[in-house]
């Protein structure tokens, strides 16, 4: 376990709640403490109300993309890590990604071990820009 991840708050946002299960019990299982959210303005009201070191949201969310979550989050809190879940195939440096808020990319089908990975560079990434968790 990561030393900061029984101290790192990590707010999930998927509408699908398997998956949104899976994620958070892993998460919590490595230490960290973990809110959900099922769409993208649950999870705004959620980011808004608390304090989180790193927002997982999935891309194609209902009313709102994961996109525009991530958008909305950086407004909010810059420094906040957004990793985005997504079945395309996408990195950060793609044109597509260019303009986007996102940080890191989970593409699904994922290995658990590549979640844990992604959230400790996250955290990396907060840490670096001064705001250690």
């Amino acid at each position: 376990m990561d030393s900061s991840a029984s101290l790192a708050k990590i707010l999930i946002i998927d509408d699908e709640e398997h998956l949104r299960n899976l994620l958070a019990d892993l998460l919590a299982s490595d230490g960290y403490e973990v809110k959900t959210a099922a769409d993208g303005r649950e999870g705004l009201a959620s980011f808004q109300e608390g304090t989180y070191d790193v927002v997982i949201t999935d891309l194609g969310l209902p009313e709102m993309s994961g996109l525009e979550v991530a958008e909305e989050i950086k407004k909010i809190a810059p420094a906040t890590p957004v990793v985005l879940l997504t079945g395309c195939s996408l990195q950060p440096g793609d044109e597509q990604m260019k303009d986007t808020k996102v940080d890191l990319i989970i593409t699904k089908p994922f290995q658990l071990a590549q979640v844990l990975d992604v959230v400790h560079k996250a955290l990396r990434i907060k840490e670096e820009h001064g705001l250690r968790v």
